[in-house]
């Protein structure tokens, strides 16, 4: 569906850009910005800036730029239509489809089936009678009314077709449904099946509360013990979060987050106080998630019902950790055995959760104290500790240096072995498998482009230069061409400059016309100076870059005229003298 631009301009124009990324990046205060760690990019220290004046957000890091309808795109990996819509439903504004369906109507639609899906499951576990076994069940686990509520708990009646004919009663397309994974298609004659029966249902909402999934839990010896919704337009297991909806503010309010593996977990914890937990959906835990989670929390502790699955998260954690660098932020957490976060709070209380919390260990502390626990500290089990984890340290490296350090030094004290021995160790290890390639150092840009970036930051920041940049021999002809496209723009934009219209409006017009990723980056980038400018400032660059221009313009018709010169070629070398010339003159300079 096309939105029309007024709708466009006025979801804009209601939208708080530093309330909107706030709900996934903690921001802080400096100055007139707001500064976080970039969701799309790993970074230890803050280079994402979000502007309120501007209203545009902007990574010095990685470079992503853009508006509020710039940021839910790349957030939530969605279409500039479905952004669009995303934040009018945000801001309280209607946005009428037109007749037809494309891929924005198809996920709403879908959206639609879920959330009658989930009614009607939370209403038969109310009120049917069939639900009665799966109430007791709920009250048998400790499970209050009022959670059941918060929750929105359900029940998938034992029938085949009880789901189906609801959503026919709400006239729901049973295409979408089939889409959103609610119902099966039948394989030997027409029609359709319900794809959960006789389950206790959870629905699996978004950050914004919307229903993207559902998630089913049998009450007797079934298999699989628990079913989800299969991946749709709306839900990618790999980028949800079971309880993201109701976790994130506890989460922002203390500073860190607990991820369990299980619905039941996850209920138990928040019922007992810990609301700043969420859990993962059927998956381990994934770089999507970790993005996700550190706009909420500076820490995650990851929670575990044996040290075997602690282990293997503990390796995982470094491997993601390769792309996000931020593995001293995770923490591992075990229970002790046969107990998940659920059954331990029934049997020792939230105090005892409370104080094993405590004992969550780093990852690369796990790593040693697991190692240790296997081969003691003998002196034959300390060597082979340090040789388990030589392996681990040395992907430490690969992306933090100093986190490796740490991990030597933390090794080293724990087993008694000299740090030089353990680096040696890796020393050997590591030319076994090769020595890595140096990175060459990111060449700098050339003096020309600086100062052409610098003319297009000046004429979006002081419009009153405009005039006199339109009278210069270089309006319309700077050699970077896409910084020669956005000055004509912004000119564009600001008329002649003499009629104030405010930053944050120009740019909003030159994001939205931006044609690739790259120069919307580039528009963000240049907006977010804190440079002071004035007529004073403007004449000098103006003449620093007239100057360099024509020192560019002399050296290369000298080049030229020295070739000619060289071939003896005097009826060319009469014209490259002609040429060149015209051109400085053009350009107010003397004859080369």
């Amino acid at each position: 569906m096309v939105i029309p631009k007024e709708k466009v301009a006025q979801i804009r124009q209601s939208v708080d850009i530093v309330d909107l990324i706030s709900e996934s990046v903690l921001l802080r205060k400096t100055g007139k910005s707001f500064i976080g760690l970039c969701p799309f990019h790993a970074e230890k220290t803050p280079s994402f800036t979000v502007s309120p004046d501007k209203q545009i957000y902007h990574c010095f890091g990685c470079g992503e730029g853009g508006d509020a309808i710039s940021f839910v795109m790349k957030h939530e990996g969605v279409s500039f239509t479905d952004a669009v819509r995303m934040l009018a439903r945000k801001c309280g504004i209607d946005v009428e489809p037109k007749p037809g369906r494309n891929r924005t109507d198809l996920r709403e639609a879908i959206l639609e089936a879920n959330r009658v899906a989930a009614e009607y499951y939370a209403e038969t576990l109310r009120n049917e009678e069939s639900a009665s076994a799966v109430r007791r069940y709920i009250e048998n686990r400790g499970i209050s009314w009022k959670t059941v509520e918060a929750f929105h708990l359900g029940y998938a009646p034992d029938r085949w077709d009880a789901l189906v004919n609801q959503l026919r009663r709400r006239t729901i397309d049973v295409g979408v449904a089939e889409k959103a994974g609610l119902i099966v298609r039948r394989d030997q004659k027409p029609g359709h099946y319900d794809r959960f029966r006789n389950r206790l249902m959870f629905p699996i909402r978004d950050a914004h509360r919307q229903v993207v999934a559902l998630g089913g839990r049998v009450l007797d010896d079934s298999r699989p013990k628990y079913l989800n919704s299969p991946e749709s337009l709306v839900y990618q297991k790999s980028r949800h979060l079971y309880g993201i909806d109701r976790a994130r503010l506890a989460c922002r309010r203390t500073g860190e987050v607990f991820v369990t593996e299980g619905y039941l977990d996850l209920i138990a914890m928040h019922m007992n106080g810990f609301e700043h937990t969420v859990a993962t959906l059927g998956t381990a835990m994934t770089v999507e998630h970790i993005r996700m989670l550190k706009g909420m929390a500076e820490r995650i502790v990851l929670m575990f019902d044996s040290d075997e699955a602690g282990l293997k998260a503990a390796l995982r954690c470094i491997e993601l950790f390769k792309t996000e660098k931020r593995l001293d932020d995770i923490r591992i957490l075990v229970l002790p055995e046969g107990h998940d976060p659920d059954s331990f709070l029934r049997k020792f209380g939230a105090d005892a959760m409370a104080e094993r919390m405590k004992a969550s260990l780093s990852v690369f502390s796990f790593l040693i104290e697991t190692a240790v626990r296997q081969h003691g500290l003998g002196s034959s089990g300390k060597v082979r500790v340090v040789e388990s984890l030589i392996e681990p340290i040395a992907a430490i490296e690969a992306f933090d240096s100093l986190s490796r350090f740490a991990a030597i030094r933390e090794l080293s004290e724990r087993t008694g072995i000299s740090e030089t021995a353990i680096q040696e160790r890796i020393r050997q290890a590591s030319v076994q498998t090769g020595p890595r390639r140096p990175q060459a150092p990111a060449a700098a840009p050339p003096d020309i482009n600086r100062l052409e970036r610098s003319l297009a930051m000046m004429l979006l920041h002081f419009p009153k230069t405009i005039p006199t940049f339109r009278n210069s021999p270089w309006w319309g002809k700077l050699e970077d061409s896409m910084l020669n496209h956005l000055v004509l723009r912004t000119c564009e934009r600001y008329g002649n400059g003499t009629t104030p219209k405010p930053i944050g409006e120009v740019v909003a017009a030159l994001i939205e016309e931006a044609d690739t990723p790259e120069e919307k980056r580039l528009i963000t980038e240049l907006s977010m100076s804190t440079d002071t400018w004035n007529e004073a400032a403007c004449r000098r660059l103006l003449a620093q870059y007239t100057l360099r221009r024509r020192h560019d313009m002399h050296a290369a018709w000298k080049q030229k005229i020295r070739f000619a010169e060289q071939t003896q070629d005097t009826e060319a070398l009469q014209k490259l003298m002609e040429d060149a010339q015209s051109a400085f003159k053009a350009t107010g300079g003397m004859d080369p």
